[in-house]
């Protein structure tokens, strides 16, 4: 295929509506030459047009067009605390199917053998298909260049070869990656953060990582650990020890886990009746129910993690800001109470300029994550459909 015709094919599958119109501008190419490019990627099944008109102020409704569902499939792996959830997905991002792994050992050859498990299951499944390539997503620190895990605090992985390891077994292109940076990067593609410049993304679950965008760029920092804020030390004299090793880390005192066990502390000193293993959405229902300690708890975390935030934009001097997690499911509880911290630590000038944003994609960023890291690929960069 030519450049442009990749470039095409790269623009309608990141853009539902685009047009043969809009596709010229952006190219900065004739009409007629994106014409004769879209019959061909026609004609050999790339794209096809969609029975969806988009409506103009002038002229006829413009024909929209998509990228043709096939016998290409993309993996998608996302490595939770004690999980791993795998999805399939069609080249076009529509999803075929996702299921969760539980992983009860942290050792490399437990975690090892529980992706083998999933992805052999799978392959075997769709053995009349072809994969284009597998996307993994991870915390910690990775070296998305060499496929390596650098360090794992959940699974004490050190400088572990996650992706070749898969690549020579299955003979399929890897891609890896850190967790809140690949979310980032689809958020870039198809979420809230098109068009943006500087962005600061933020993941909070049982562990709390960032990612930035600086000057239209990810910024992996020179150790790729660019954006690690959840071991930023927020409380020298913490008495809970994060499983970095040390004390008073930002996600030992405002993560999901401390959220949990903040509320499980203040029920028991009134002598109240607590289940220790409720889940975060479960207790974030309940503080929109109107649970007093829940909805102090919540409030005053996430007023002080908010005062973090505040001291980090004032260094990057960002004022995009862009929140996902179960921590959303608490809705203006949450938000209200972030937005007050950020007010309380940011530069007074910029306090009418910055924005708090919603993921895109809810629960799934995670997912859509991992499938990024493919779909970025597949016409442009590495360019894995031929």
């Amino acid at each position: 295929m030519t450049e442009n015709e990749y470039k095409v094919l790269d623009l309608i599958l990141h853009n539902e509506d685009i047009t043969s119109v809009e596709l010229s501008e952006k190219l900065k190419v004739s009409k007629v030459a994106i014409f004769k490019i879209l019959e061909k990627l026609e004609k050999n099944n790339y794209i096809e047009f969609r029975d969806e008109v988009k409506p103009v102020k002038i002229g006829r409704p413009r024909k929209l067009m998509a990228i043709k569902k096939n016998r290409n499939i993309i993996i998608g792996v996302n490595f939770g605390a004690d999980f791993i959830e795998i999805s399939v997905w069609n080249i076009d991002r529509s999803l075929i199917e996702t299921n969760i792994r539980h992983n009860k050992s942290k050792i490399n050859d437990s975690v090892l053998q529980l992706i083998i498990d999933g992805l052999d299951s799978i392959l075997e499944k769709y053995k009349e298909y072809s994969v284009v390539a597998v996307g993994i997503s991870l915390h910690g620190i990775v070296d998305s260049d060499k496929k390596i895990s650098i360090f794992s605090p959940h699974f004490k992985w050190e400088n572990y070869e996650i992706g070749q390891i898969l690549e020579k077994r299955y003979k399929i292109p890897v891609m890896i990656d850190n967790d809140v940076r690949s979310m980032l990067n689809a958020e870039i593609k198809n979420g809230v953060a098109i068009g943006k410049k500087n962005l600061l993304y933020i993941y909070m679950k049982n562990g709390i990582g960032s990612s930035y965008m600086i000057n239209g760029k990810i910024f992996e920092g020179d150790n790729n650990s660019a954006g690690e804020i959840g071991h930023y030390i927020v409380n020298y004299n913490s008495k809970y020890t994060c499983k970095c090793g040390k004390k008073g880390c930002l996600e030992t005192e405002f993560s999901e886990n401390s959220i949990k066990l903040i509320i499980q502390n203040e029920y028991e000193e009134k002598g109240l009746s607590y289940n220790p293993n409720i889940n975060a959405k479960k207790i974030y229902d309940m503080a929109l129910d109107g649970d007093e300690i829940i909805v102090d708890t919540v409030k005053k975390i996430s007023y002080n993690f908010g005062i973090v935030i505040g001291n980090i934009l004032n260094i990057l001097d960002i004022e995009n800001i862009v929140i996902s997690g179960d921590i959303l499911h608490a809705k203006n509880i949450f938000i209200d109470s972030f937005k007050l911290g950020i007010e309380k630590s940011l530069n007074k000038k910029f306090q009418q300029t910055y924005q708090v944003y919603e993921t895109t994609f809810g629960d799934d960023a995670p997912k859509y994550g991992a499938l990024s890291l493919v779909t970025n690929n597949l016409f442009a960069n590495l360019k894995l459909i031929k």
